[in-house]
């Protein structure tokens, strides 16, 4: 009677998972060279908002955007939108039934 070796599964085990960190690796050195994200979100040369109601007012100081709509209904287009880590953008509506539309240009 013959039986297989013990350590075949094991090594096809070691393969796999010796696979998988390779493809982890490669992958975790991606996101490393893609290019970090730009402060704030930004409304551009000519912002367009389009306010059912007033303009929000909207203030900036380092890592920190504050919105306050004065409307029920706003739609903001934006050149861009990202916000890095540590940076904040809050929004104040004036009712719980208000919305607001962030659109992206970009």
């Amino acid at each position: 009677m013959t039986s297989s070796p013990a350590h075949r599964p094991l090594r096809r085990g070691r393969q796999d998972l010796l696979g998988r960190t390779a493809l982890c690796g490669a992958l975790m050195g991606l996101a490393a060279l893609a290019t970090p994200a730009a402060a704030l979100p930004s409304l551009g040369g000519s912002p367009q908002v389009n306010a059912g109601g007033g303009l929000p007012n909207i203030a900036t100081k380092p890592g920190e955007m504050d919105i306050t709509l004065n409307g029920a209904r706003t739609v903001i287009d934006w050149a861009s939108y990202n916000v890095a880590g540590g940076e904040t953008v809050q929004y104040t509506f004036g009712a719980r039934n208000w919305i607001v539309l962030n659109r992206i240009n970009s």
